[in-house]
């Protein structure tokens, strides 16, 4: 349609022939050229009358130079003024010459074109890019509303006539939208995000993070720009303030240091290398860098390297920077894509193939449709299509006829509208849109309904004439009906004039007003108390009732007056309900039953007071002893005691031995002396259980205590047994006897409950807390005190004199501490040897036994002690609070305070770092201490790995070592250290030549080793 509009503007304005030249007779032209055409203008001759000239060397009749002539540029019936340029139609001839309908204006008619049969009056106005009048009306100009958002597009023009919408393609742009920071003029003003732009940061490598030199304004999610200033290097996305230190080398917290505290983090699969990778791959939990994976999960697209959130926009239609458009800035508001139809504006260039970037049905390739425009980009309007449907519109109301027969053309035919959809296409009056209340019957808007609009009453039917009608009958109309219906619904029985809306509700079983409920409104009554209270309606299924009351029962504990006395769970305080009495005392409380206490041996273990204390604690493997204490698969609990438990750990020089739960005692390692009680001497290195004189079983062990070579055990009645080494009596057996190979009993010892050994010397606890000492005497190793002159062996038992009542002790090489409760409250007596400073009273000194009080600051006393360990030259004490302090050798690092610090190490000293320890494991030139949560550390000599399980040299502080499960007891010999743990195993570390690991080998080995050889079932 706007082809041929163009065409004759062309040919009135542009074409001619020169003066005497006919490119069809070959003349030359008037100014005697004969060079080949290159342009139409080489052609043209300046002569409107005769058509317009074209450079066509390959049309069969151009002339030598390539030109041919055009049509001619009027009508018939037209007359052509060369004067005025123009084809003037010839009223006494053809007053109609483009045959449209409308007469020509100089004919005395309306049509301002007479020569383009697409401009007339009543012609649809298109918005058209030319501006075209296609309605020979100079006010309209197209109402082109492509957002939808009640603008017309500002490039609808006609003459000074425009539409006001300056981007037709975004219902958000429009002069009635406000300014958002958008990179658009959203307003239609003329400027782009003006006082919406906010103060942030250049974001050069994409992290989302700032760098806080490099203030810019921009609209937040801007390519580049960040709101957050702590980006301390703008080129790599691994270093900003939120980022978590990982394993690279870099301070990626941008905190001033490297590596601190790495962490494993996130990576993102990276497949196009461009440094970002895609949340939709699969991701990696790394501390280190991987290659192939990036720590930011931003890209939108991971095929392609050249788009993620760091590569530059690009004018080529495409989303390159992952920002979610295609926003490359060709100039203010104006962008690569504006109407988002995936092609490039054709200003971008090689990638540009979009003609019309304001129009979404306007690109290369597109479908050409008839609104006036070069929809595919070919430079021709409405070329090739008749794709307009016109709908006949007999009744001239605007709205087409669905059930007419169509028309498809460009051209609007008379008689005919693009809007379809009229219902009756005889009557004006009726369409769609007109208002429909005329109350006629008829659909006078074509939407399916009749009179919608029109003031309809509801009436309904009364059959049985009491006022109300049935609902459910409900009609509509303009008026209602004279007889048999009324305008109040409601009546739920139209066939009884006694049940409607109005009538008072009768205890006859019918809803008698209708509000959709029986015989309601009628009063309750309760009669009776307690579980014997009824309460009943004076109206039941239409029947009138009293009140009975229910009948009492037994008081039970259930929060109910069973009873019906008024009082609720008196009678039963408890009963056989709430547990059986021969476990434990019950209550009922509100209701509940309540445990109030288990007799001993018994224990509420499931929290369930209905069952009372159901566990037997004696027997229970699943709570032994204890609730949740449970024994191992082939295990017995006997007397509240896991038989195969571990229960007492003790590590001599190079041996080890333990007491189980069944009494027996187990030990490995070095057997030279007969320290491990099996009847021989030879080394073991699997656990080994120690046998009575003739290889009868040995039992009762209660605990355990080792020396260098001997070992000594109290038993369950108090007895103290010993065996190995007896060199200096360290057995008491009398010096005549050196070597003890199985168990032998002091049969004067009748209260031992605690036994430990030194190098050549025995200390035990009585149960009176008294602590008592035997064998060698000399440095007063024994009690801290000499009987025969500190030089020989002391055959007897000797008490340390300042301890009345102890509750724990510890046996070094040549001294010994204890733990003392009376008279002065938890303070620490250390006694023997203390050349070493290892009695902590600052000095060395060699004297009987004294409060081991002294500290290096002076105060810090040790008034609040919970545990002792005395090493080879050295001792620990544990405070309450969790700190440890120690004093004496320290060339091994044994303090915890540095290898070869000497400086006051009489006096106790804190272990840097340890401030929630509650159980402490001696060692021979190393300390342990058990953590609250059950975790280990240790410091001290390591050369054969008795610390850390690995051959090193001193750890001058504690070190963590890493176990299993939780430690129960620590302790430790010359070159290896033993645990127990909350699992029931037992592992260890260290040397292995004497089989001290109990590992079932001599051989060297690092590494925690678990102990074997151990019962793993009992036989009932």
């Amino acid at each position: 349609m706007r082809k041929l509009a163009l065409m004759l503007a062309i040919v009135a304005i542009a074409c001619g022939d020169d003066d005497g030249v006919d490119t069809d007779g070959g003349r030359e032209d008037a100014g005697g050229s004969s060079e080949p055409c290159v342009t139409d203008d080489d052609c043209d001759d300046g002569v409107f009358c005769n058509g317009t000239e074209a450079c066509m060397p390959s049309m069969a009749r151009a002339d030598r130079r390539g030109c041919v002539r055009g049509a001619e540029p009027c009508l018939e019936g037209q007359a052509c003024d060369e004067e005025r340029e123009l084809c003037a139609t010839a009223c006494d001839v053809t007053p109609d010459a483009d045959g449209d309908g409308a007469i020509a204006i100089e004919c005395g008619g309306d049509d301002c074109d007479d020569g383009d049969p697409k401009r007339r009056p009543g012609a649809a106005e298109l918005c058209d890019l030319e501006g075209v009048d296609e309605d020979c009306d100079d006010a309209t100009f197209g109402t082109r509303d492509a957002d939808n958002d009640g603008f017309v597009d500002a490039r609808c023009c006609n003459g000074e006539a425009c539409g006001n919408d300056c981007d037709d393609g975004r219902p958000g742009v429009n002069p009635a939208t406000s300014e958002v920071c958008d990179g658009f003029d959203n307003d239609c003003d003329g400027s782009v995000d003006e006082g919406v732009m906010v103060a942030g940061y250049r974001d050069a490598d994409r992290d989302l993070h700032g760098d806080p030199s490099m203030p810019v304004s921009a609209c937040p999610g801007a390519s580049a720009f960040s709101l957050v200033d702590d980006d301390c290097d703008d080129t790599n996305p691994r270093r900003h303030g939120a980022q978590v230190e990982i394993c690279d080398t870099l301070d990626n917290d941008c905190d001033g240091r490297v590596d601190e505290a790495p962490t494993a983090t996130t990576w993102y699969g990276d497949a196009d290398g461009d440094g970002f990778g895609s949340p939709d791959t699969a991701i990696q939990i790394s501390c280190e860098p991987l290659e192939g994976f990036s720590l930011l999960g931003t890209d939108c697209d991971d095929t392609r390297s050249g788009i993620n959130p760091g590569a530059d926009e690009v004018c080529n239609g495409r989303d390159d920077d992952c920002n979610g458009r295609a926003d490359f800035t060709i100039a203010s508001g104006d962008t690569e894509d504006d109407d988002e139809d995936g092609f490039a504006d054709a200003r971008c260039g090689v990638f540009g193939t979009d003609c019309d970037d304001r129009d979404p049905a306007t690109y290369a390739g597109a479908t050409e449709i008839c609104d006036g425009r070069d929809n595919d980009c070919d430079g021709l309007s409405d070329d090739g299509t008749e794709s307009t449907t016109w709908y006949p519109d007999f009744d001239q109301d605007g709205y087409g006829d669905a059930d007419g027969t169509p028309i498809r053309q460009c051209e609007p035919p008379r008689g005919h509208v693009l809007r379809v959809g009229d219902c009756d296409d005889s009557n004006r009056n009726i369409h769609p849109g007109a208002v429909d209340d005329d109350c006629n019957g008829r659909d006078g808007d074509c939407d399916g309904r009749a009179d919608e609009d029109a003031d309809l009453v509801e009436f309904y039917p009364d059959d049985d004439e009491d006022g109300f009608g049935d609902t459910l009958g409900r009609r509509t109309g303009c008026t209602v009906p004279s007889r048999g219906f009324v305008t109040v619904g409601g009546d739920c029985d139209d066939d009884d004039d006694a049940v409607r809306p109005d009538a008072t509700e009768l205890c006859n079983g019918v809803d008698d007003d209708c509000d959709g409920e029986v015989d309601d409104g009628f009063e309750t009554v309760t009669c009776g108390r307690g579980a014997c209270m009824r309460t009943v309606g004076l109206c039941e299924d239409g029947v009138s009732v009293r009140c009975t009351p229910g009948f009492p029962s037994a008081e039970i504990c259930n929060g109910l007056d069973d009873d019906c006395n008024g009082v609720v769970d008196d009678t039963p305080v408890a009963d056989d309900a709430c547990g059986d009495p021969s476990t434990g005392v019950f209550d009922c409380d509100a209701g509940d039953c309540r445990v109030v206490a288990c007799l001993p041996g018994f224990g509420d273990c499931n929290d369930f007071p209905l069952d009372g204390c159901e566990a037997d604690l004696a027997t229970s493997l699943t709570s032994c002893g204890s609730c949740g204490h449970g024994c191992r698969a082939g295990d017995r609990c006997v007397d509240g005691v896991c038989q195969l438990e571990p229960l007492d750990l003790a590590a001599g020089e190079n041996h080890t031995c333990l007491v189980l739960g069944d009494g027996s005692a187990w030990c490995w390692g070095a057997n030279n002396r007969g320290q491990l009680g099996d009847a021989t001497t030879t080394l073991r290195d699997r656990a080994t259980r120690v046998v009575a004189s003739g290889g009868a079983t040995f039992g009762g062990v209660a605990a355990i205590g080792a020396g260098v070579q001997h070992t000594c055990a109290a038993t369950t009645s108090g007895s103290l047994f010993c065996w190995g080494d007896n060199s200096q009596n360290q057995t008491l057996r009398g010096s005549g006897t050196v070597l003890i190979p199985t168990p032998s009993r002091d049969g004067g010892v009748a209260d031992a409950i605690r036994v430990d050994g030194g190098a050549w010397h025995t200390c035990f606890l009585r149960g009176s807390g008294i602590v008592t000492c035997f064998g060698d005497e000399r440095f007063a190793a024994v009690a801290g005190q000499c009987a025969g002159g500190c030089n020989g062996d002391n055959m007897g038992l000797t008490n340390v004199s300042n301890v009345a009542v102890a509750s724990l002790l510890s046996v070094g090489r040549h001294h010994g501490v204890a733990l003392r409760g009376s008279p002065s409250p938890s303070l620490p007596v250390a006694f023997g040897r203390g050349s070493e400073g290892q009695l902590a009273r600052g000095t060395l000194i060699l004297e009987g036994p004294s409060e081991a009080t002294t500290t290096s600051d002076g105060s810090l006393g040790p008034l609040d002690v919970i545990d002792v360990a005395a090493g080879q030259y050295h001792t620990c004490v544990l405070r309450s609070g969790g700190q440890v302090l120690c004093a004496g050798a320290n060339a091994e690092g044994q303090l915890g305070r540095g290898a070869g610090d000497m400086s006051d190490v009489t006096r106790f000293a804190p272990v840097v770092g340890l401030t929630d320890v509650v159980k402490l494991g001696p060692g021979w030139n190393h300390t342990c201490a058990i953590h609250r949560d059950g975790t280990v550390s240790c410091w001290g000599r390591d050369l054969e790995g008795q610390v850390t399980g690995v051959l090193g040299g001193l750890e001058e502080s504690p070190v963590a070592i890493t176990l299993p499960a939780r430690a129960l007891e620590i302790v430790g010999g010359l070159q290896h250290t033993c645990a127990r743990l909350e699992d029931r195993r037992v592992y260890c570390w260290g040397a292995n030549g004497s089989g001290q690991l109990g590992n079932g080998s001599t051989a060297p080995v690092s590494g925690l080793q678990l102990v074997t050889g151990l019962p793993t079932r009992v036989d009932p």
